[in-house]
């Protein structure tokens, strides 16, 4: 009967067509509501929207694993305002994915590989791939049932950087094995079950999410304040230290002493010879500021830098 409603009442045909709700209301997608109603009304997996809201903020880094049809990797793309690296092996979707975020004016990457514990033919790891795109700040994860082999294959990412993470669960061995390794790391999962309204089609037994809050993205490993934590902040006051001069520490000095000029901070630059840094005392800074000209130029020159308080890379 439901099926017979949903096919009288919504209008059907593949087209393209807006998201109504959820955290990709307004997107577009080449939709049939007849056949994906939860896409169209923005309402698929929404008992995850309030924590990719929370989770995915302005200049992280994300990885989709297990794109699908590109529905996640589209707001993942607009939370994050970054381009996110989709990890999809179905060939039927690849085009559809890169499509779909191009339409929205959002950018990605699709790697047709599956991800696992070890590199082999067409299974790479998430610590490969972070050493060849970027260190992801969030991960979500649903590949049906291969989720303890994606962590196994994540050592060197998870303890390092542990990013966030929402990581979708087939079964109780999987998810206590997903826990294992997750509580291990530092995590402490919270776990999400289905909503008991529209509910999908879910065969598998225990098949529900583990939200996985890691390290603030704002935050060097050491606890030390990163460049865009500083700069999301209101205000700030106190000495900036970019370690090992080299042209990233060179972009933040112009973007910093450029900001702190026009707030008549006081700046001084180290002799990177005798001292590996650039140091910077100011008084109240106009952020807002700031952060745009972070931002430009951080495009521009298609850095990633690191400002801390005392050691470590500029560069990420």
């Amino acid at each position: 009967m439901r099926r017979w409603l949903k096919s009288y009442v919504m209008p059907s045909g593949t087209r393209e067509r807006r998201i109504l709700l959820g955290p990709a209301a307004g997107l577009r997608m080449d939709l049939d509501p007849a056949r994906e109603l939860r896409f169209w009304l923005g309402v698929y997996e929404a008992e995850l929207a309030k924590h990719f809201r929370r989770m995915v903020q302005p200049s992280m880094r994300c990885f989709d694993i297990g794109g699908a049809e590109g529905y996640h990797a589209l707001f993942l793309a607009r939370l994050s305002e970054m381009p996110v690296v989709v990890f999809e092996p179905g060939e039927e979707w690849t085009e559809k994915i890169c499509s779909t975020l191009a339409r929205n004016g959002l950018q990605g990457k699709v790697e047709p590989l599956f991800i696992g514990a070890k590199e082999n033919g067409n299974v790479t790891t998430i610590d490969a791939m972070a050493e060849k795109h970027f260190v992801p700040d969030f991960i979500k994860m649903d590949i049906e049932g291969a989720e303890v082999d994606a962590l196994a294959g994540a050592e060197e990412t998870l303890a390092v950087r542990r990013p966030h993470m929402i990581v979708e669960v087939h079964g109780y061995e999987v998810e206590r094995r997903c826990l294992d390794i997750l509580e291990r790391h530092g995590y402490e999962p919270q776990i999400v079950n289905t909503r008991k309204w529209l509910r999908e089609h879910r065969p598998i037994a225990n098949n529900r999410w583990l939200v996985c809050a890691g390290r603030d993205p704002n935050t060097a490993s050491c606890g030390e304040p990163t460049l865009g934590g500083l700069l999301n902040r209101p205000h700030f006051i106190g000495c900036v230290i970019a370690h090992r001069a080299n042209a990233a520490s060179s972009i933040v000095a112009a973007v910093l002493r450029d900001a702190f000029v026009e707030t008549r901070a006081v700046v001084r630059t180290v002799d990177p010879l005798h001292h590996p840094g650039i140091i910077l005392r100011t008084g109240a800074v106009d952020i807002d500021h700031l952060r745009q000209r972070e931002v430009g130029r951080r495009r521009r020159f298609g850095e990633r830098l690191r400002v801390t308080a005392k050691t470590g890379p500029v560069r990420q």
